[in-house]
């Protein structure tokens, strides 16, 4: 999910790490 986001260049990998942590409830 983090990568398909990336490869999209919506996100940056620092969000993309701060989404995935919010996802897996920290």
């Amino acid at each position: 999910m983090c990568l398909s986001t990336l490869k999209h260049g919506k996100l940056t990998f620092s969000q993309c790490v701060d989404v995935t942590l919010h996802t897996q409830g920290r």
